[in-house]
């Protein structure tokens, strides 16, 4: 279960660096827009992370790995 989420912390690392510093900027200006959006980019982030890995094939390399298919559902809710 750990190397499946380091895995998607490395996969959105690139995006969330600067994601989470303006979502970190947007949380601590008074404003709701801002905090909405704040709350709405963390949501999308798990949507992104299943991006990734459909674009490059992962469920197949997942299949031939010894994890069940309750264990990569799991770790993507965890990261959401």
């Amino acid at each position: 279960m750990k190397a499946l989420l380091y895995k998607d912390a490395m996969v959105l690392w690139k995006q969330m660096k600067l994601m989470l510093l303006l979502i970190l900027i947007f949380a601590v200006i008074p404003s709701e827009f801002q905090n909405t959006f704040a709350v709405l980019y963390a949501a999308l982030l798990p949507y992104s992370a299943l991006a990734y890995d459909e674009r490059s094939t992962w469920n197949r390399l997942a299949a031939m790995m010894p994890y069940s298919t309750a264990d990569l559902v799991i770790s993507k809710y965890i990261l959401g």
